[in-house]
């Protein structure tokens, strides 16, 4: 009898556990990037869609984060400030610094089953530049979205 109970106990841990699996409950994946020195490190960094980078300022002036194409733009951050932005859409998004333009990076994101990303612009053919809003239509309005951290009110628009 106790035999039968423990293995009832593994079972439903395991249909639980897949339970969450199924549903999305799995935290998505993260990934960080220090501005330091006028560099962004790692200049270049690969992800699949879902995953939320943070950009953290470990330098001692104001920088930016901004997509070349607009998808997501920090404000100015200042030393140990945060700017995190979740990719949802497969593509390669080119980012700068407004301040210091000679500050590049490049993020590429794949699909969820690691499918290499379109090339060149990172939205779909015949769309119009974004304006704002970066979620292709019918995704969830928490997806693409932007988070600062640091002194003072931030919010997701900056």
């Amino acid at each position: 009898m106790v035999k039968g109970h423990l293995f009832g106990r593994r079972r439903s841990a395991a249909l639980l556990l897949a339970g969450a699996v199924l549903l999305g409950a799995v935290p998505a994946a993260a990934e960080e990037v220090k501005i330091d020195n006028f560099t962004f490190d790692p200049p270049e960094i690969t992800v699949k869609a879902g995953t939320t980078i943070t950009w953290t300022n470990d330098d001692d002036i104001p920088h930016t984060v901004v997509a070349k194409e607009l998808q997501f733009r920090s404000k100015a951050l200042d030393s140990e400030d945060k700017f995190s932005f979740t990719f949802t859409t497969p593509g390669v998004y080119d980012y700068f610094c407004s301040l210091h333009p000679h500050m590049v990076g490049k993020v590429i994101v794949r699909s969820q089953t690691g499918d290499s990303p379109p090339t060149g612009d990172s939205r779909q053919s015949g769309q119009d530049p974004p304006t704002g809003d970066s979620r292709p239509t019918g995704e969830s309005p928490h997806a693409g979205h932007a988070l600062h951290s640091g002194d003072g009110p931030k919010t997701g628009t900056n």
